[in-house]
């Protein structure tokens, strides 16, 4: 194998381990951003949750015939249609989503109902405060443990994409840095055999030059 050879078998290898570091670690920073895009989508998510869970409470067993009660329904409904339609954005599996625009529903349901128990106090203030109980068990009652059960799962699920993503990070760190001791080692013992190998061919010439310095000018030096 000639010098010119040997180098370029070096090159290659240097070559070829830079572009399997250059992948690894591309596709490494990929599969972090994915991960880490997905546990914070689930974390926003999960926050906007708790949102509409904190707002939806706040209706529960209010007088009717009180004039603050509507303002309070009036504000819950804006900030669980705002907040609503924000989850619905984020969230990415149609299962999911569709679970949530159930629950949705059923608050639409109870929000109506609240409404009418509002409209009747104007007349029939009595009645209306004895459908209270009869209301919040009816209607919001299953709102509420269908909310509670959804934001526990997606709760959990939030927590997993961030153990996932750190997890992710320290794989594609430790490959890389593992990536880069072989290809380390790998060039130094090439450089180290190329070293090896010029030497040889040096002392052979060095050696080749003896029967020229003794007068023999018809050797031929091998190289």
């Amino acid at each position: 194998m000639t010098i010119r050879t040997k180098l370029k078998f070096l090159s290659l290898i240097t070559i070829i381990g830079l572009a399997l570091i250059a992948s690894v670690t591309i596709l490494g920073l990929n599969r972090i951003r994915d991960t880490e895009e997905t546990a914070h989508r689930r974390e926003s998510y999960t926050n906007n949750l708790l949102e509409i869970k904190a707002r939806a409470l706040s209706t529960i067993m209010l007088d009717p015939t009180l004039p603050e009660t509507r303002e309070v329904f009036s504000t819950a409904e804006r900030a669980i249609e705002q907040q609503g339609a924000l989850v619905i954005a984020i969230i990415r599996r149609a299962d999911v989503k569709e679970e949530f625009k159930k629950i949705l529903d059923r608050w639409a349901s109870y929000l109506k109902a609240s409404q009418a128990l509002i409209r009747l106090a104007e007349t029939d203030a009595k009645a209306a405060r004895e459908q209270l109980i009869p209301l919040y068990h009816s209607e919001f009652k299953p709102v509420e443990t269908a909310l509670a059960q959804f934001i526990e799962i997606r709760q959990k699920e939030a927590l997993e994409g961030v153990a996932t993503a750190k997890t992710v990070t320290q794989t594609v760190f430790w490959s890389v840095i593992s990536l880069l001791a072989v290809v380390s080692v790998v060039n130094i013992a090439a450089v180290f055999y190329l070293s090896r190998s010029l030497q040889r061919g040096i002392d052979e010439v060095l050696g080749g030059l003896e029967p020229l310095k003794q007068g023999d000018l018809t050797h031929e030096i091998a190289y």
